[in-house]
C-alpha cells in the first residue's frame, strides 16, 4: 500500500471543508462537494485490516490518528454517502460556503472518530465536531437558532468535560490512552488492562466519565432533548450534516468500547418509548423526525447491550440504513420548506397546496424504509435485532423492541406521510414545477441506496456475516414483519382522530431546565429579595428605635440630661459598674 492510501480517510473532507471556504464560485464549489466523498469513498474501498496505522506522538503518549475498528469501515461509507447528499442538496438550496464548508468539516471530524485509534485524538475530533455543528445550527437563521445553539454548546460542553476528565484520570493512572490497551470486565464494570491496572477504581471511574461523555452526545436521558431543540434550527440543508455524524458517532464508540453492556438494553427501550410519545405529539415535521431519530438511537442501544455477535453486526447495518434513509428524508423534509417558505409544520402545511409528486414519491421510499418494509434497507436491519433480541432468551426485550417498533412506524412514518403529504387544503390545485437536476440525481441516489441492502441482502451482509446463514431474512421473519406493519398501519387508522397535529408548542425533558429551573431561580430571587426588604425594614426601624431612645435618655429634659445630687449620681455610676462587672468579668 503506497503512502497516500495510508493517510487517514477524513483527509479529503478536512481539505474540501477548508477549501469551501475560499471557494467563489458554483461550478467549483459542486466539483469540490463531488469529488471529496468519492475520494473518501475510493480510499475507504482500498483499505484493510493490514493497512499501515499512522503512529504519532506527543509528549509520552502513542497517537493513532488512523486505526481500523470493526465496524469503521460501514459506519464510514455512510458518513461519506450522506456528506455527498447532503452536500449536493445544499448546493440545490444554494447556501453559503461557509456552510458547505462546515458540512465537511463536520464530516472529517466524524469520519475521524471512527478511525481514532487514542482517546486523545477522538476527544480531538470530539469537539471539533460539536464546534462545526454548533455554527451548523448558528448559520440556519430561524427566529431561535442563536437560543437553540447555545443550549447545545452547553450540553455538548458538558458531555466534553465529562470526556476530558475521564481521558486524564484514565492517562495518568495507566499511562496510555491506546483504546486498545483496554477491554470491558462486565462483571464489575470496569475496564482493566493487562499490562495497565495500577489503580483498580481510579480506572473504573475514567471509564464511567467516559461514558457519560458519550452518552451525551449519543441522546441518552435526560440529556435527549438537545436533537429536537437544536437539529430543526439548522437550515434545511444544515440538517442533513447534523442528523447523520453526531449521534451516530457516539453510537460507533459505544458499540466499539461499551459493547456486550446489559444496562443499554433498558436505557434503549426508554429512549424508544420516548421518542414515540413525543412524535406522537409533534407538529413540526423535522422535530418528528428528530424523536424518531431519538426512538431509532434507543434501538441501536439496545443492540448494544445484547450480548451477541449477531447483536453487533445489527447494529452497525441498522445504523447503516438508519443514516441513509434519514437522510432522504431530511432532503424530503428540507425540499418542502424551501418550497413553502420556510413552513415545516403540518397545520400550516394542511392550509397551502398539496407537495409536488415527485417529493411525495421520495417520501414514501423512505417512510418504508423507515417502517422496515420488506426489500428496504430498514427491514435488513430491524430483522438482524429482532433476531439477536430472540437469541438472548429475554422476552421482555423482544417484546419490548417489537411493539414499541410497532409505535414507533404509527407516531412517526405514518404520521409524517400522512399528515406532511397527503392533505392539503382543498379547491387549490398547483401543477407541479419541474424538478431540478441536483434534487432529482440526490433524492433518486439515497432512495435508491435506502433500497439496495433490502432487494440484495446476501451481498451486502456478506462483509459483515461471511460464514453465517441469514436465517432472519426467511420467509417466516419477511411475513411476520408484514403482518406487524398491518397491524401499525390499522391502528394508525384507528387512532387517526387522535393523532391529529395540534397547533402548539410541546415541551420536552428541557421544560425542567429551560422552564422549571428558570422560574424556580426567579422565585428565590423574589424570596431573597423581599427577605432582605425585610431584614433591612426591621433593622432601620431598630435604629430608628435606639436613636429615640438614647434622645430621651439624654435629650433635653431627658433622664441623663437633669441635674442630680452627688448621692444620685455615685448610685448610678455604681450600678453602671456592677452591671459591666457581672457581664464582662470571667472567672478562671
Amino acid at each position: 500500500m503506497t503512502t497516500l492510501f495510508a493517510l487517514p480517510p477524513f483527509v479529503w473532507l478536512l481539505l474540501s471543508g477548508l477549501g469551501l471556504f475560499f471557494t467563489p464560485t458554483r461550478p467549483l464549489r459542486l466539483a469540490l462537494l463531488i469529488a471529496a466523498p468519492l475520494m473518501t469513498l475510493w480510499q475507504l474501498g482500498t483499505l484493510d485490516a493490514e493497512s499501515t496505522p499512522l503512529i504519532l506522538r506527543f509528549i509520552r503518549y502513542d497517537l493513532l490518528p488512523f486505526t481500523l475498528h470493526p465496524y469503521s469501515l460501514i459506519f464510514a461509507t455512510a458518513f461519506a454517502l450522506a456528506t455527498l447528499a447532503g452536500g449536493l442538496f445544499a448546493h440545490h438550496a444554494r447556501v453559503s460556503r461557509h456552510e458547505l464548508a462546515l458540512g465537511h468539516l463536520s464530516a472529517a471530524a466524524g469520519l475521524a472518530i471512527l478511525f481514532a485509534g487514542d482517546y486523545i485524538t477522538l476527544f480531538i475530533a470530539w469537539e471539533s465536531l460539536a464546534v462545526a455543528s454548533l455554527f451548523l445550527i448558528w448559520l440556519g437563521r430561524r427566529p431561535d437558532s442563536g437560543g437553540a445553539g447555545l443550549r447545545y454548546a452547553l450540553v455538548h460542553l458538558l458531555g466534553g468535560m465529562l470526556l476530558l476528565g475521564g481521558i486524564t484520570l484514565l492517562a495518568t493512572t495507566t499511562d496510555t490512552t491506546l483504546l486498545s490497551a483496554y477491554h470491558l470486565r462486565g462483571d464489575k464494570f470496569l475496564w482493566l488492562g493487562t499490562a495497565y491496572s495500577h489503580d483498580i477504581e481510579a480506572t473504573s471511574l475514567a471509564i464511567w466519565l467516559i461514558l457519560a461523555g458519550v452518552a451525551i452526545n449519543a441522546g441518552v436521558p435526560p440529556f435527549s432533548s438537545w436533537i429536537a431543540d437544536a437539529y430543526p434550527e439548522s437550515s434545511p440543508s444544515g440538517m442533513v450534516f447534523l442528523t447523520t455524524f453526531t449521534t451516530k458517532a457516539a453510537i460507533f464508540v459505544l458499540l466499539t468500547l461499551f459493547n456486550n453492556t446489559e444496562l443499554f438494553i433498558w436505557i434503549g427501550l426508554l429512549m424508544m418509548a420516548h421518542g414515540v410519545i413525543y412524535a406522537m405529539l409533534e407538529n413540526d415535521m423535522r422535530r418528528l423526525l428528530c424523536y424518531v431519530t431519538l426512538s431509532q438511537l434507543g434501538m441501536l442501544l439496545v443492540g448494544i447491550g445484547l450480548d451477541s455477535t449477531l447483536a453487533g453486526n445489527a447494529v452497525a447495518t441498522h445504523a447503516f440504513n438508519h443514516i441513509l434513509y434519514s437522510c432522504l428524508l431530511t432532503m424530503v423534509a428540507g425540499a418542502v420548506m424551501l418550497e413553502h417558505e420556510g413552513r415545516s409544520t403540518f397545520t400550516a402545511l394542511s392550509e397551502t397546496s398539496p407537495r409536488p409528486s415527485h417529493l411525495r414519491f421520495f417520501a414514501v421510499i423512505g417512510v418504508l424504509s423507515m417502517a422496515g418494509v420488506p426489500l428496504t434497507g430498514g427491514y435488513v436491519g430491524k430483522s438482524m435485532l429482532g433476531s439477536a433480541a430472540g437469541d438472548v432468551s429475554n422476552a421482555a426485550v423482544w417484546y419490548g423492541i417489537t411493539l414499541l417498533t410497532a409505535a414507533t412506524v404509527i407516531a412517526g412514518a405514518w404520521r409524517f406521510l400522512w399528515f406532511g403529504f397527503f392533505t392539503s387544503a382543498e379547491g387549490e390545485k398547483r401543477q407541479n414545477a419541474r424538478i431540478p437536476v441536483t434534487l432529482a440525481v440526490t433524492l433518486l441516489g439515497t432512495a435508491l441506496l435506502t433500497l439496495i441492502p433490502g432487494l440484495l441482502p446476501a451481498q451486502y451482509l456478506a462483509p459483515l456475516l461471511p460464514d453465517q446463514h441469514h436465517t432472519f431474512l426467511g420467509l417466516y421473519s419477511a411475513a411476520s414483519q408484514v403482518v406487524l406493519l398491518l397491524f401499525a398501519s390499522t391502528a394508525f387508522f384507528f387512532f387517526l382522530p387522535l393523532l391529529q397535529p395540534k397547533d402548539c408548542i410541546t415541551l420536552d425533558i428541557d421544560w425542567t431546565y429551560r422552564r422549571l429551573l428558570v422560574k424556580t431561580v426567579f422565585s428565590l430571587e423574589k424570596l431573597l429579595g423581599l427577605g432582605y426588604i425585610a431584614v433591612t425594614y426591621a433593622n432601620r426601624r431598630l435604629m430608628q428605635f435606639i436613636t429615640a431612645c438614647i434622645v430621651r435618655l439624654t435629650g433635653p429634659g431627658g433622664l441623663f440630661a437633669e441635674t442630680r445630687t452627688l448621692a444620685n449620681s455615685t448610685l448610678i455610676v455604681a450600678v453602671l459598674l456592677a452591671g459591666y462587672l457581672l457581664l464582662y468579668h470571667h472567672r478562671d
